[in-house]
């Protein structure tokens, strides 16, 4: 297999003569890569997450560049952070965005992301702390993500919730909740991570414990450490530990506008972290020998 994909990639270099390669991670970058190198074509790593990959800790020795969306903790002078590069939002002003949901703007909106499969145990918990945030109905609303379970559940009649709750089985314009959210109840992806960074979105952060090398909650731990999120082990995960993390998160939670937490400036959230940025992909494409501020 590795063999056929390095033949493969020396036919697509030799055919497409590219002044780079950019690697984000993988195994199956791995054959390109090493065409790459053998053709003298300079090879750049992303790494997006805060514990380097495989791939990417086999090709460093042999890269012009590693590119970090985390700073790391041993210095490299072939390191440079740059965050992690993220698609342009198309987020209406928050006015706009609540109005199109059909939510409330005189409470806060709490945005639940349990995973692209709607992770089950987020689910769970979640389900089963309804009843005790309810007393808190009237100052907060939920759009919650739910996958496919959820929304047959809510079909079936299991939808009759203490507070103003939109179970979605899928998002498909994330841009349109993520302007009309204050906080976000998630897993620890790193593209997830960018975008909060990048709109500076306080989160709750369970992250996925079967990760390849538990590389989530490094990315969770790294926010948590910023100030820019909590974090709560899938170990820990009950409704008595999700309700005290989103009260917390939440601190008293009231009418927008008069409650104890506040979004932070664009950006801010991830500053120390995995801070997303717009600017990201063309820092990646300039010339692999320009000099850059070490990691």
């Amino acid at each position: 297999m590795l063999l056929k994909g390095l033949r493969q990639g020396t036919e697509l270099i030799r055919a497409r003569r590219p002044a780079a390669v950019l690697m984000t991670g993988g195994y199956v970058g791995l054959p390109l890569s090493l065409a790459a190198l053998r053709a003298g074509v300079p090879l750049v790593l992303l790494e997006p997450n805060a514990v380097p990959g495989l791939a990417n800790r086999l090709l460093k020795p042999l890269a012009a560049r590693l590119c970090l969306a985390f700073p790391s903790a041993s210095p490299d002078p072939k390191c440079v952070v740059t965050g992690t590069p993220c698609r342009p939002l198309a987020a209406p002003p928050k006015a706009e965005a609540l109005a199109a949901l059909g939510l409330d703007p005189a409470k806060r909106t709490l945005l639940v992301l349990p995973g692209s499969q709607a992770a089950r145990s987020i689910n769970a918990a979640l389900r089963d702390s309804l009843a005790a945030l309810a007393d808190r109905a009237g100052h907060w609303q939920w759009i919650w993500m739910g996958g496919t379970a959820e929304m047959v559940a809510k079909r079936n009649g299991g939808g009759a919730f203490p507070m103003a709750v939109q179970v979605r089985g899928f998002i498909q314009d994330v841009g349109l909740a993520y302007a009309a959210c204050d906080l976000v109840l998630c897993r620890s992806g790193a593209s997830t991570l960018a975008e909060l960074g990048l709109l500076g979105l306080p989160s709750l952060q369970v992250p996925y414990p079967h990760a390849t090398g538990n590389h989530q909650r490094a990315n969770a731990a790294a926010f948590a450490k910023a100030g820019a999120a909590q974090m709560l082990d899938e170990t820990d995960l009950v409704p008595s530990t999700l309700q005290a993390g989103l009260r917390a998160l939440n601190g008293r939670p009231g009418p927008a506008g008069h409650h104890g937490g506040r979004r932070a400036r664009p950006g801010q959230a991830g500053r120390g972290s995995n801070g997303g940025r717009p600017s990201g992909a063309r820092r990646r494409v300039e010339r692999p020998g320009h000099r850059r501020t070490p990691c």
